[in-house]
């Protein structure tokens, strides 16, 4: 066999193996929209689509992106999610018709998509994208000119006689208009957005708070500043502060009235090679809990939000109690708490965050639970949101305590 015949084999078995790669990839982003809709990542284990993919799926961050970016657009966009799912679009056709179209323009890009080359359609979304960017181009009137008046700095060849123009130069009651190449226009501030559980708002309200009066204003720069701190640094060191919790009066009439028992929940234990024994979190988050409907809700710049029962339930999980007679207890006793972060290194034994870590009881303390160490472990917020929200299914299931207790071992890795 000579080289050129070989090399076209190897051609035509790469070029087969690419078409199937474009066909494997649209069934995965479509099996991968499911999941994400329908969030079935969460009776798994994991707390995001984000970690599900990252520690499940091994995606890259890259990749995850993608992913999630198509599957919010075929969520938009229903005739783009129908192209795909009939195969008349390939999934790269796809993210590109997601990139720009609309819903009122939707079924425009998906018919241009079915009967113009990949590269053509790139290039026509690229287009549509500039001219987004691009500001309408609008005259300005020289300094010192009202709107409408003619320029004062009019260009002039030589003495003109009465009524006479001049080559160049704009008729009475007529502006010079210059034609100027037309100078690259930044973009504007890009505005960014993102979803929290009512808990998380709480924490957040109470975190930008501190920051305001240590003197960081802009959320912005505040928001960069923490992710720069928490990506710089490979040692955290904690405070070794808390904040003064405030309570508000203001509450929606469709939320439970605040209540007599009160829990002040840590909202972060950060990582650090030597952990002080009398650590305090940044800022703690007030938890009103109704004895009567046992339903929990905490105070935010919005007034009173009502959590979910898992969130409540990991909200009520390490905290400090303080009792109608003004008494406080831990829900789990320092010793044990400090115990139970030491063996787990301060960080989530489901994921390896280091970030808001709470203690959790694996059985219950109404099932007999023991404050030990063998019966805690350390997960991070989303992790322990995620446990609850499992406990609850097996639960409404008729699963047994000992079966709770054995998935919860394996939910936090605790398996010999």
């Amino acid at each position: 066999m000579s080289t050129i015949t070989r090399a076209r084999e190897a051609h035509r078995v790469l070029i087969r193996a690419l078409a199937a790669l474009e066909v494997a990839n649209q069934s995965a982003v479509l099996a991968f929209a499911q999941v994400m809709q329908e969030e079935h990542f969460r009776p798994l284990g994991f707390s995001s689509i984000h970690h599900y993919a990252t520690e499940g799926l091994k995606f890259s961050h890259g990749k995850t992106m993608q992913f999630v970016r198509l599957a919010k657009d075929m969520k938009r966009l229903p005739a783009l999610e129908q192209a795909l799912s009939s195969g008349e679009i390939s999934w790269t056709k796809a993210r590109t018709v997601g990139s720009v179209a609309t819903p009122e323009n939707q079924n425009e890009w998906v018919e241009r998509a079915k009967s113009v080359p990949r590269r053509e359609l790139e290039k026509q979304a690229d287009q549509v994208k500039k001219r987004a960017r691009k500001p309408a181009r609008v005259e300005q009137p020289a300094l010192g000119q009202l709107p409408g008046q003619s320029s004062p700095n009019q260009l002039s060849v030589g003495q003109p006689s009465p009524g006479q123009p001049v080559p160049g130069q704009p008729a009475p009651g007529q502006s010079l208009l210059i034609d100027t190449p037309d100078l690259p226009a930044g973009d504007p501030p890009r505005r960014v957005s993102f979803e929290l559980t009512q808990l998380q708002a709480a924490q957040f309200d109470k975190l930008m708070e501190r920051s305001r009066r240590q003197g960081h204003r802009k959320a912005g720069e505040t928001l960069l500043a923490a992710l720069e701190s928490l990506t710089s640094q490979r040692v955290t060191r904690v405070k070794v502060d808390s904040a003064n919790t405030e309570q508000t009066s203001a509450h929606d009439a469709s939320s439970p009235a605040p209540k007599q028992t009160v829990s002040i929940q840590p909202t972060s234990v950060q990582s650090t090679a030597v952990q002080s024994a009398s650590v305090r979190p940044a800022a703690q988050v007030v938890l009103y809990r109704c004895e009567s409907c046992e339903s929990v809700a905490t105070p935010t710049r919005r007034g009173m939000r009502t959590l979910s029962r898992p969130e409540a339930s990991a909200g009520q999980c390490d905290a400090v109690e303080i009792r109608g007679d003004g008494s406080t207890k831990s829900t789990i006793p320092p010793r044990v708490r400090r115990a139970v972060l030491a063996r787990d290194r301060f960080s989530c034994r489901r994921c390896h965050s280091t970030q808001f870590v709470d203690v959790h009881h694996l059985q219950r303390r109404t099932n007999k639970g023991a404050h030990s160490v063998v019966n805690c472990a350390a997960l991070c917020r989303a992790c322990h949101v995620n446990w609850h929200t499992e406990e609850s299914r097996l639960i409404a299931a008729g699963v047994s305590s000992g079966r709770i207790l054995d998935r919860a071992r394996e939910f936090a890795r605790l398996v010999e």
